[in-house]
């Protein structure tokens, strides 16, 4: 059986290389893509005896035409992959696992990650570096300002941030009303 379901398990994996990422097309219009993989799926229930019914792609159709979403198309590509590989192919390698694009993505995202993250830091430091100049010297407003400021480089991530301001108000007496009033 796996000697007549490889060659559909490796044309799925092209179907799925040509379609158009998520970053590039919301929709796909071309009522060939899904009607394609729904005869593949057809062709796959005939050979096998099994019902992968749930695997076909429903697209919506309008007065001028169709499309589908372009997650679900990926997704029910990428779900009817992963299953015949599991009930068929086990020992081969996760198909998407390690794929140059999934790379590229990952490294993308992380360099968005870490601009976003440098973004973050510099305004809250403009804004810290802002009301300095506001509060009393000698203030608990003040201490409080400039332990946060000397502890921007040590944060990572959002919850950091929460978390610094929170237990660094606490610390020198602030209420959360107070902390919401110095940065309004």
């Amino acid at each position: 059986m796996e000697n007549i379901i490889k060659p559909i398990y490796e044309r799925l994996k092209g179907y799925l290389a040509q379609l158009p990422s998520i970053d590039v097309s919301s929709d796909i219009y071309s009522e060939e893509i899904w009607k394609q993989f729904n005869d593949t799926v057809d062709e796959l229930n005939k050979i096998t005896g099994q019902d992968y019914n749930q695997h076909k792609i429903k697209a919506i159709y309008y007065e001028n035409g169709s499309h589908a979403s372009t997650v679900l198309v990926r997704t029910k590509h990428n779900g009817l992959i992963s299953q015949l590989r599991s009930e068929y192919f086990p020992s081969e390698p996760e198909p998407f696992a390690g794929a140059p694009s999934t790379i590229v993505s990952q490294t993308q995202n992380q360099q968005q990650n870490q601009e976003l993250h440098l973004q973050m830091i510099l305004e809250f430091q403009s804004k810290i570096d802002e009301k300095l100049n506001e509060v009393q010297d000698g203030s608990k407003e003040k201490t409080f300002l400039e332990k946060i400021k000397s502890s921007l480089s040590k944060i990572k991530d959002y919850s950091q941030m929460l978390h610094l301001i929170l237990t660094t108000g606490k610390d020198v007496g602030l209420t959360i009303d107070e902390i919401i009033k110095i940065f309004t």
